[in-house]
C-alpha cells in the first residue's frame, strides 16, 4: 500500500471506532484522503482562513496556540508570522478544540520514520515537530515511514483482542486525556507549509 491508501484505510479504520480525526487541511493527497475517509468524524485544521481555497471551524491561529506551539520548534524564533501559523495548526491539531482535548494517538510519514526526539533526523523534516509535541505530551506515536508500523498500528486499534504491540511512548513532561482522537500528518519532500523553507525537526 502506498501512504495515501494507508492513510485512507486507517481513516475508515478509526472511524469504525468513533475516533475523532483530525486532518492537517491543504497539506498532502494522503491527508486529504484521511479527510474524506473520516467523514463526518473529522476536524479540519488549517493555518489560516482560506488556506487553499478552504474553509474550516478549525482554522484560527491565536497568540496563545502560536506561542506555545513555537515551544516545540528550535528555530521559531526567526521564523515569519506565517511559518509560527503553520506550526500553530499542529499544536491545536495535537490538542484540539480549546486546546483542551489531546489527541490519543498521533499518525505520521517522514522518510526515517522517526516516532521519538531520538528518533529524528534531518529527514523527519516538518513531521519532527509533531514528534517534540508528542514527546511532551507522552502521546503515542506511529510513524509509517518505519517498516512494519502501518500492520502494528492496525493490531492496536483492533478491539476484537490484547495488541501484542505496546507503541513506545516518547519521552517528557506531561500528559494527556483518554479522549478518541487521532491526529494525521504526512510531511513529504515539499514539506507541510507548500514552502521550501528555512526548518527541520
Amino acid at each position: 500500500l502506498n501512504i495515501k491508501n494507508k492513510f485512507k484505510e486507517l481513516a475508515e479504520k478509526c472511524k469504525d471506532l468513533k475516533f475523532t480525526i483530525r486532518v492537517a487541511g491543504g497539506n498532502t493527497e494522503a491527508d486529504d484522503a484521511a479527510r474524506d475517509a473520516a467523514g463526518e468524524k473529522m476536524e479540519e485544521y488549517l493555518p489560516w482562513k482560506g488556506f487553499e481555497n478552504r474553509e474550516s471551524a478549525y482554522q484560527f491561529s491565536d497568540d496563545s496556540s502560536i506561542e506555545q506551539a513555537c515551544r516545540f520548534h528550535p528555530a521559531a524564533d526567526k521564523m515569519k508570522d506565517a511559518a509560527k501559523k503553520f506550526l500553530s495548526r499542529n499544536y491545536r491539531m495535537a490538542q484540539g478544540k480549546g486546546l483542551k482535548s489531546p489527541a490519543k494517538i498521533f499518525i505520521l510519514w517522514s522518510e526515517d520514520g522517526a516516532s521519538r526526539l531520538s528518533e529524528k533526523t534531518f529527514k523527519t523534516g516538518n513531521a519532527g515537530h509533531f514528534v517534540s509535541i508528542a514527546s511532551a505530551l507522552k502521546t503515542p506515536v506511529f510513524n509509517l515511514g518505519k517498516a512494519g508500523t502501518f500492520e502494528k498500528l492496525m493490531e492496536y486499534l483492533t478491539p476484537e483482542k490484547e495488541p501484542e504491540y505496546k507503541p513506545e511512548r516518547p519521552q517528557g513532561q506531561g500528559g494527556y486525556n483518554n479522549g478518541n482522537n487521532a491526529g494525521y500528518n504526512n510531511q513529504n519532500n515539499n514539506g507541510y507549509n507548500r514552502q521550501q523553507n528555512n526548518h527541520n525537526h
